[in-house]
């Protein structure tokens, strides 16, 4: 990616109903941040598919799945988009969908956290 500082975020809202095995998720945000030439890039991605299996007693049977489709990108300026869509960022021709995927989901304080892999133009890290 060119030296290019990547970091998604991702929030998948509301987490609610706790006793429930699977559910969806009815709101979501794929947010993410780009470095380049010196100035950090604000962006989201307006679509994705969220997959979750969600049990407080079985944590280690939890997990999450995000699939983006890259050419929901969206900076605010079509021709930044047009760009960051082009091979040497995300190469959307390519590569179509970014994927989000749970390694291990755990109990931290009151809440919950999780660890991923993230894929993007095939490299996972």
């Amino acid at each position: 990616m060119n030296k290019t500082a990547l970091s998604i975020i991702l929030f998948c809202l509301p987490l609610c109903g706790f006793a429930q095995k699977t559910w969806t998720p009815i709101e979501q945000d794929i947010t993410f941040k780009i470095k380049n030439a010196g100035i950090t890039v604000n962006g989201r991605f307006d679509a994705g598919n969220t997959e979750i299996k969600f049990s407080p007693e079985a944590l280690s049977k939890s997990s999450m799945k995000e699939t983006i489709l890259v050419n929901t990108l969206k900076t605010g300026i079509k021709l930044r988009d047009e760009r960051l869509k082009k091979e040497n960022y995300f190469d959307a021709d390519s590569f179509k969908t970014i994927q989000v995927v749970s390694t291990s989901i755990y109990a931290k304080d009151a809440d919950f956290a999780g660890k991923f892999n993230v894929t993007i133009k095939g490299v996972t890290k």
